[in-house]
Protein backbone atom coordinates (compact mmCIF):
# COMPACT_ATOMS: atom_id res chain seq x y z
CA UNK A 1 0.00 0.00 0.00
CA UNK A 2 2.91 2.50 0.82
CA UNK A 3 5.37 0.75 -1.17
CA UNK A 4 6.85 -1.53 1.33
CA UNK A 5 7.69 -5.10 2.66
CA UNK A 6 5.93 -6.47 5.45
CA UNK A 7 8.34 -5.42 7.98
CA UNK A 8 8.20 -1.58 7.00
CA UNK A 9 11.14 -1.32 4.68
CA UNK A 10 11.18 0.33 1.23
CA UNK A 11 10.51 -1.41 -1.75
CA UNK A 12 13.65 -0.58 -3.85
CA UNK A 13 12.48 -1.90 -7.84
CA UNK A 14 16.19 -0.88 -8.60
CA UNK A 15 17.30 -3.95 -6.04
CA UNK A 16 14.64 -5.54 -5.69
CA UNK A 17 15.72 -9.62 -5.37
CA UNK A 18 12.23 -11.24 -7.08
CA UNK A 19 12.27 -9.17 -10.02
CA UNK A 20 13.78 -6.66 -12.30
CA UNK A 21 13.05 -3.75 -14.52
CA UNK A 22 13.32 -4.35 -18.46
CA UNK A 23 13.47 -2.70 -22.31
CA UNK A 24 15.24 0.53 -21.35
CA UNK A 25 12.84 1.63 -18.27
CA UNK A 26 14.83 3.17 -15.44
CA UNK A 27 14.00 1.37 -12.95
CA UNK A 28 14.31 5.02 -10.34
CA UNK A 29 11.21 5.51 -12.37
CA UNK A 30 8.85 2.61 -11.14
CA UNK A 31 6.39 3.13 -8.59
CA UNK A 32 7.21 0.58 -6.01
CA UNK A 33 3.34 0.86 -5.25
CA UNK A 34 2.18 -1.36 -7.72
CA UNK A 35 4.31 -4.19 -7.66
CA UNK A 36 5.65 -6.27 -10.87
CA UNK A 37 3.67 -3.43 -13.26
CA UNK A 38 5.54 -4.42 -16.08
CA UNK A 39 4.27 -6.43 -19.46
CA UNK A 40 5.62 -9.98 -19.10
CA UNK A 41 4.20 -10.46 -22.64
CA UNK A 42 6.69 -8.04 -23.97
CA UNK A 43 9.02 -7.94 -21.55
CA UNK A 44 8.64 -4.26 -20.46
CA UNK A 45 8.92 -2.23 -17.42
CA UNK A 46 8.99 -4.50 -13.94
CA UNK A 47 8.43 -8.39 -14.32
CA UNK A 48 8.80 -11.00 -11.58
CA UNK A 49 11.35 -12.97 -11.89
CA UNK A 50 11.62 -15.59 -10.05
CA UNK A 51 9.53 -18.57 -8.69
CA UNK A 52 8.59 -18.02 -4.93
CA UNK A 53 5.27 -17.70 -3.25
CA UNK A 54 4.61 -14.07 -2.73
CA UNK A 55 1.69 -12.38 -0.75
CA UNK A 56 0.90 -8.87 -2.27
CA UNK A 57 -1.60 -5.83 -0.61
CA UNK A 58 -2.82 -3.32 -3.18
CA UNK A 59 -5.29 -0.58 -2.35
CA UNK A 60 -6.91 2.69 -4.50
CA UNK A 61 -7.43 6.02 -2.60
CA UNK A 62 -7.46 7.77 -0.80
CA UNK A 63 -11.07 8.57 -0.55
CA UNK A 64 -13.11 11.19 1.29
CA UNK A 65 -15.94 9.96 3.14
CA UNK A 66 -18.89 12.48 4.12
CA UNK A 67 -21.00 11.15 7.41
CA UNK A 68 -24.70 10.25 6.72
CA UNK A 69 -23.83 10.73 3.15
CA UNK A 70 -24.10 7.42 0.03
CA UNK A 71 -21.42 7.11 -2.67
CA UNK A 72 -20.95 4.90 -5.16
CA UNK A 73 -17.87 2.83 -5.19
CA UNK A 74 -16.78 0.69 -8.29
CA UNK A 75 -15.21 -2.06 -8.42
CA UNK A 76 -14.19 -4.52 -11.48
CA UNK A 77 -12.73 -7.98 -11.23
CA UNK A 78 -10.99 -9.25 -14.26
CA UNK A 79 -10.30 -12.24 -15.41
CA UNK A 80 -8.61 -13.62 -18.33
CA UNK A 81 -7.56 -16.94 -19.74
CA UNK A 82 -5.81 -17.93 -22.83
CA UNK A 83 -3.94 -20.89 -24.04
CA UNK A 84 -1.15 -20.44 -21.94
CA UNK A 85 -0.15 -18.51 -19.19
CA UNK A 86 1.44 -14.84 -20.97
CA UNK A 87 -1.54 -15.59 -23.65
CA UNK A 88 -4.02 -15.53 -20.61
CA UNK A 89 -2.23 -12.01 -19.76
CA UNK A 90 -2.86 -10.20 -22.84
CA UNK A 91 -6.71 -11.93 -22.88
CA UNK A 92 -7.31 -10.29 -19.30
CA UNK A 93 -5.53 -6.89 -20.86
CA UNK A 94 -7.73 -6.68 -23.95
CA UNK A 95 -11.27 -7.27 -21.11
CA UNK A 96 -9.20 -4.67 -19.05
CA UNK A 97 -9.34 -2.45 -22.14
CA UNK A 98 -13.03 -2.79 -22.65
CA UNK A 99 -13.98 -2.53 -18.73
CA UNK A 100 -11.81 0.81 -18.99
CA UNK A 101 -14.01 2.40 -22.03
CA UNK A 102 -17.20 1.40 -20.58
CA UNK A 103 -16.29 3.30 -17.43
CA UNK A 104 -15.12 6.28 -19.64
CA UNK A 105 -18.51 6.40 -21.52
CA UNK A 106 -19.95 6.68 -18.31
CA UNK A 107 -21.76 2.88 -18.60
CA UNK A 108 -23.52 4.21 -21.90
CA UNK A 109 -21.50 1.53 -23.83
CA UNK A 110 -22.01 -1.56 -21.45
CA UNK A 111 -22.59 -4.54 -23.59
CA UNK A 112 -26.28 -5.83 -23.15
CA UNK A 113 -26.27 -8.86 -25.88
CA UNK A 114 -24.31 -11.03 -28.43
CA UNK A 115 -26.19 -9.73 -31.67
CA UNK A 116 -22.97 -11.83 -33.67
CA UNK A 117 -21.11 -15.25 -33.76
CA UNK A 118 -18.49 -15.39 -30.86
CA UNK A 119 -15.30 -14.27 -32.38
CA UNK A 120 -16.46 -12.76 -35.02
CA UNK A 121 -15.13 -9.25 -35.36
CA UNK A 122 -17.10 -7.18 -37.68
CA UNK A 123 -15.30 -3.64 -38.13
CA UNK A 124 -12.26 -1.44 -37.95
CA UNK A 125 -11.85 -0.21 -34.81
CA UNK A 126 -8.95 2.16 -33.12
CA UNK A 127 -9.13 2.75 -29.24
CA UNK A 128 -8.01 5.29 -26.80
CA UNK A 129 -4.70 4.43 -25.47
CA UNK A 130 -4.57 3.56 -22.01
CA UNK A 131 -3.51 5.19 -19.87
CA UNK A 132 -3.74 8.84 -21.03
CA UNK A 133 -2.04 11.05 -20.17
CA UNK A 134 1.01 8.76 -19.45
CA UNK A 135 4.34 8.38 -18.37
CA UNK A 136 6.15 6.69 -20.31
CA UNK A 137 4.89 3.74 -21.88
CA UNK A 138 1.20 3.17 -22.91
CA UNK A 139 -0.66 0.62 -25.05
CA UNK A 140 -2.67 0.97 -28.36
CA UNK A 141 -5.61 -1.42 -29.25
CA UNK A 142 -7.03 -2.05 -32.74
CA UNK A 143 -9.22 -4.53 -34.10
CA UNK A 144 -8.70 -6.15 -37.68
CA UNK A 145 -12.64 -7.63 -38.68
CA UNK A 146 -12.67 -11.46 -40.06
CA UNK A 147 -13.76 -9.85 -43.50
CA UNK A 148 -12.61 -6.65 -45.00
CA UNK A 149 -14.53 -4.70 -47.70
CA UNK A 150 -12.46 -6.63 -50.55
CA UNK A 151 -14.03 -10.17 -49.01
CA UNK A 152 -10.94 -11.26 -47.59
CA UNK A 153 -9.69 -11.67 -43.72
CA UNK A 154 -7.14 -9.71 -42.08
CA UNK A 155 -5.32 -6.27 -43.68
CA UNK A 156 -2.13 -4.76 -44.02
CA UNK A 157 -1.88 -2.54 -41.23
CA UNK A 158 0.18 0.52 -40.61
CA UNK A 159 0.52 2.56 -36.92
CA UNK A 160 2.90 5.17 -36.28
CA UNK A 161 3.31 8.51 -33.90
CA UNK A 162 3.24 12.06 -34.58
CA UNK A 163 4.29 14.56 -32.89
CA UNK A 164 2.36 18.29 -32.86
CA UNK A 165 3.89 19.53 -35.92
CA UNK A 166 2.91 16.12 -37.60
CA UNK A 167 6.70 14.78 -37.69
CA UNK A 168 6.66 10.89 -37.77
CA UNK A 169 8.60 10.27 -34.32
CA UNK A 170 8.03 6.16 -34.39
CA UNK A 171 6.48 3.23 -36.56
CA UNK A 172 4.81 0.51 -34.42
CA UNK A 173 3.13 -1.83 -37.00
CA UNK A 174 3.90 -2.01 -40.80
CA UNK A 175 2.94 -5.24 -41.95
CA UNK A 176 -0.01 -7.36 -42.84
CA UNK A 177 -1.99 -8.50 -39.77
CA UNK A 178 -4.64 -11.58 -39.90
CA UNK A 179 -8.02 -10.58 -38.17
CA UNK A 180 -8.06 -10.12 -34.51
CA UNK A 181 -7.30 -7.82 -31.72
CA UNK A 182 -4.21 -6.01 -30.90
CA UNK A 183 -2.83 -4.86 -28.09
CA UNK A 184 0.38 -2.46 -28.99
CA UNK A 185 2.66 -1.06 -25.60
CA UNK A 186 5.15 1.15 -26.55
CA UNK A 187 7.53 3.14 -24.28
CA UNK A 188 8.45 6.97 -25.27
CA UNK A 189 11.55 7.46 -22.94
CA UNK A 190 13.09 10.16 -25.21
CA UNK A 191 10.29 12.17 -26.35
CA UNK A 192 9.30 15.79 -24.35
CA UNK A 193 6.11 15.85 -23.14
CA UNK A 194 3.33 17.12 -25.13
CA UNK A 195 0.58 16.35 -26.99
CA UNK A 196 0.94 13.48 -29.14
CA UNK A 197 -1.19 11.78 -32.47
CA UNK A 198 -1.61 8.27 -32.90
CA UNK A 199 -2.50 7.08 -36.75
CA UNK A 200 -4.00 3.47 -37.88
CA UNK A 201 -4.31 2.52 -41.04
CA UNK A 202 -5.35 -0.45 -42.65
CA UNK A 203 -6.75 -0.69 -46.05
CA UNK A 204 -9.29 2.05 -46.40
CA UNK A 205 -9.64 2.24 -43.15
CA UNK A 206 -7.84 5.47 -41.73
CA UNK A 207 -8.24 7.27 -37.69
CA UNK A 208 -6.14 9.27 -35.95
CA UNK A 209 -6.23 9.82 -31.94
CA UNK A 210 -4.92 11.87 -29.65
CA UNK A 211 -2.65 11.34 -26.46
CA UNK A 212 -0.64 13.24 -23.60
CA UNK A 213 2.80 12.37 -22.73
CA UNK A 214 3.62 13.87 -18.82
CA UNK A 215 6.56 13.76 -17.22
Amino acid sequence: MLGRTKTGESIDPCTWAYGYVFAGVHCATVDPRFLYSGNPVNHTGWINTLSADQRILTNTGPFNLEENKPIDIIVCYIVGRGNDALNSISVMKNISAEAIEIYNSNFTDIPTGINNEPGIITEFKLSQNYPNPFNPSTTIRYSIPNVTLSGVEGSRVQLRIYDILGNEVATLVNEYKPAGMYNVQFTMNNLASGIYFYRLQAGSFVQTKKMLLIK
